[in-house]
């Protein structure tokens, strides 16, 4: 496999961090309380305290009113919120507010279930709070440093396990910190350049804070199973010992699937690699 060159690897260190909730480092404008990728070996409980962003004065859009999050605690801000408040794997609502904390079904409503990351691959910490600062300018979100955490999501979000397509993996590095994951047939050798309908999957990323996680504004993305192509809904890709491995939640007509995986190779187009900014 080809990996990273060593300044890319570098470059990445903070997008191929620790996983949902986990501890990704202190101070400064960490995530750690935001971040998704897969799972990761921790296994001490102390806690990280970082800061999250600040939203809680914000209205929901529609009615004007401030959103006041259910569960406690402020309201993060949707760049702070890998891979996406909202989606399956996310501890945050779509609206950057802590979901309910769970074990089992249990514990959630009649109409949602508990989404617990290590039965997907995933991680997430079993203990997570968010509070504004003393200014109430910024929210400082706590994890402990585990995987045992799950939260509560409406069941027709959450997802059944699948299996990947067979297939040549690749992980193009196409423009400054953005990747793109893509499935195609073993004869396929230009990963570079548009997937050929022989391709079984492309997925964008954007490297962004806490996480390589899906670009939302790929809309071309696709995965394509036995039943056809379906749309992305989320997705992660982080790099961990030299190997790279990716996760993605696509959409079915009977409910999302998630998949996982490890890159084959990774590729650095020629040409393409700009400066950052």
């Amino acid at each position: 496999m080809k990996c990273c060159p060593i300044a890319l690897v570098v470059a990445f260190a903070a997008a191929c961090g620790p996983s949902v909730g986990g501890s990704g480092g202190s101070g400064g404008d960490g995530v750690s309380s935001t971040t998704l990728a897969e799972g990761s070996a921790a296994t001490s409980a102390s806690s990280t305290t970082t800061t999250a962003g600040s939203d809680t004065t914000a209205a929901d859009g529609t009615t004007g009113v401030p959103v006041v999050c259910e569960f406690g605690g402020c309201r993060v801000t949707q760049d702070r919120c890998a891979p996406a408040c909202g989606v399956a794997p996310s501890p945050f609502d779509a609206d950057g507010c802590l979901r309910a904390r769970c074990t089992d079904d249990a514990a959630c409503a009649d109409d949602e279930r508990c989404f617990r990351g290590e039965d997907f691959g995933l991680c997430e910490s079993s203990g997570m709070t968010c509070g504004e600062d003393d200014a109430g300018t910024a929210c400082h979100c706590t994890t402990t440093n585990d995987c045992a955490g799950g939260h509560c999501i409406p069941a027709g979000d959450f997802p059944r396990i699948g299996a990947p397509p067979v297939g040549r993996v690749v992980a193009a590095n196409l423009i400054c910190s953005d990747w793109v994951l893509r499935i195609t047939t073993s004869e396929v050798e230009d990963a570079c350049n548009a997937p050929t309908q022989d391709a079984s999957a492309d997925v964008r990323f954007r490297g962004g804070l806490g996480g390589t996680v899906h670009d939302p504004e790929a809309v071309d993305d696709f995965w394509r199973d036995e039943d056809g192509t379906h749309p992305i809904v989320a997705a992660g890709l982080r790099w961990a010992d030299d190997v790279a491995t990716y996760w993605v939640i696509y959409g079915r007509d009977d409910g999302p699937v998630l998949v996982a995986g490890t890159v084959d190779e990774q590729v650095v187009c020629p040409g393409l690699l700009v400066p950052c900014g």
